[in-house]
């Protein structure tokens, strides 16, 4: 398995199927965006009616901060 670009939870700590919601901190076991890592912290998620469930590396408001070196604005990541 290649882990780049690669995001890994639990249901128990996030319900990615009922969850609607703006930036919201949720708990992940793994996530690697561009080569950047982090285990066991919280990443903002958006999901709405009409936009699937995703991350936004651009923004730095819960546990996992991406460099934003490579990012640009409204980077969303795993959907949309």
């Amino acid at each position: 398995i290649d882990f780049r670009d690669y995001l890994r939870g639990n249901f128990k700590d996030f319900d990615i199927v009922g969850y609607i919601g703006s930036g919201e901190c949720k708990k992940v076991e793994y996530i690697n965006v561009r080569g950047h890592v982090g285990k066991n912290l919280t990443v903002p998620f958006w999901q709405f009616l009409h936009e699937g469930l995703h991350t936004d590396s651009w923004h730095a408001d819960c546990q996992f901060k991406v460099v934003k070196s490579g990012a640009v604005p409204s980077e969303d990541n795993f959907g949309w």
